[in-house]
């Protein structure tokens, strides 16, 4: 009696995965001077803004802003541009973990909505998180609900406070839908 032995091969769509992180090089590996897909600004003044080895949460490098001098009415940022797959009428959360030395304002993380140039939303744990004093790797987040139907581009922005002295470290970053 012979044994029939039949083989299926299946062929799925990969269904949407909303935990999708919208951002890329979320843990800054990619790159040497500047971790590719990301941008800063030093605010012309006496930050360092750059790419460390020092410090990592996973695996070895995460994005560093550090200043001696606690400097007024500026700042300094590390941030990144979303132009496609905009999720139009959902929430976003965008996560960061942050490990630092601050004293002073601190930093905070933020997201923003444009259409071109014109802001359209915005977000920040600022005046409702703080982000300073000496502390180890922790997981901050911020939410932005109800993307508006405007929007032709995303910002994320880790943003280090004017009035604020130390050095901070950013690593494993998402962005995604809540």
């Amino acid at each position: 009696m012979g044994m029939l032995v039949t083989t299926f091969i299946f062929s799925c769509k990969e269904e949407e995965n909303d935990t999708t992180n919208f951002l890329l090089n979320s843990t800054v590996e990619r790159g040497a001077e500047v971790p590719s897909n990301w941008f800063s600004s030093d605010g012309g003044q006496a930050y360092e803004v750059g790419l460390s080895v020092e410090e990592a949460y996973s695996p070895r490098k995460s994005l560093k802003i550090s200043s001696q001098n606690k400097i007024e009415d500026d700042f300094a940022l590390w941030g990144q541009s979303i132009r496609s797959d905009i999720p139009v009428g959902r929430n976003l959360i965008l996560k960061a973990r942050i490990k630092g030395n601050l004293s002073g304002q601190g930093v905070s993380i933020a997201i923003r909505t444009n259409r071109g140039v014109d802001r359209l939303q915005f977000v920040t744990t600022q005046g409702d998180t703080t982000i300073s004093g000496e502390f180890d790797w922790t997981e901050y987040s911020v939410s932005l609900d109800d993307i508006s139907s405007e929007t032709d581009n995303l910002l994320v922005y880790l943003i280090y406070l004017p009035e604020t002295s130390g050095e901070v470290y950013f690593d494993d970053i998402t962005l995604t839908v809540d």
